[in-house]
């Protein structure tokens, strides 16, 4: 379930088809220092490069999870040119799985805005950035199976990403799509550069749909930027 305060209501007055970016984001204690200084610099950027992207400025909707000991949506979902301010801060352990729940609800409620609105959309993203491994057990297992599910429904792209000594086999789970990649030392800026790239891309694309079996059944492959800029091999 989610409530008025993780979402921005649907701008209806825009017409143009939308693509919903869930980041999930581990705040845990390790993240002291250096790597939550660069993940604040990287979404300020992110948040630039939005702006300055007129086509994924309105229809790129971004919402915020960041996960310590619980999961929270500290940015509500809402257009690309509306995106706030945010600075991260880092304590307490890694409930991977409650946000990753917390993404799939969001998602799910605002796909039933946009069929409400007759506003078609293109296939959600989650991105889930973490340097260690998931505190929370059953419910990270849960939400994996749950995962698997819409991405074997086509209803969500999945991106791993690891933090310095990030569990990657336990991230590379959490995608039925592609490996798990890991960030180039703290470099969220280039990310976040690519992924601003990557959102107007896909609003380029004609792989929106009304629903996810439209989207599913689209046989366009929208090329993507390359991510030498930010992946460590």
């Amino acid at each position: 379930m989610t409530d008025q305060y993780e979402v921005v209501p649907l701008n209806t007055d825009n017409p143009d088809p939308r693509v919903a970016c869930a980041l999930l984001v581990d705040v845990s204690g390790s993240m002291s220092g250096a790597p939550i200084q660069e993940l604040n610099k990287g979404y300020a950027d992110f948040r630039d490069y939005l702006r300055d992207d007129e086509l994924a400025a309105s229809r790129a909707e971004v919402v915020v999870i960041a996960f310590d000991s619980t999961a929270n949506v500290v940015v509500p979902l809402q257009e690309g040119r509306t995106l706030p301010p945010y600075t991260f801060v880092a304590g307490g352990s890694t409930s991977m799985g409650a946000a990753i729940n917390k993404a799939l609800d969001v998602i799910d409620a605002r796909k039933r805005e946009y069929k409400q609105g007759g506003v078609e959309y293109y296939r959600p993203w989650i991105i889930v950035f973490s340097d260690g491994a998931p505190t929370d057990g059953q419910v990270f297992e849960q939400a994996v199976t749950r995962l698997t599910d819409v991405q074997s429904r086509k209803g969500v792209t999945v991106f791993p990403i690891g933090i310095g000594s990030a569990d990657m086999a336990t991230l590379g789970r959490l995608s039925t799509q592609r490996p798990a990649a890991k960030l180039n030392g703290v470099n969220f800026s280039a990310f976040f550069e690519w992924l601003s790239a990557s959102m107007s891309a896909v609003s380029a694309s004609q792989t929106s749909g009304s629903s996810d079996a439209d989207i599913a059944a689209m046989t366009e492959q929208v090329q993507l930027p390359d991510i030498s800029g930010w992946a460590t091999t």
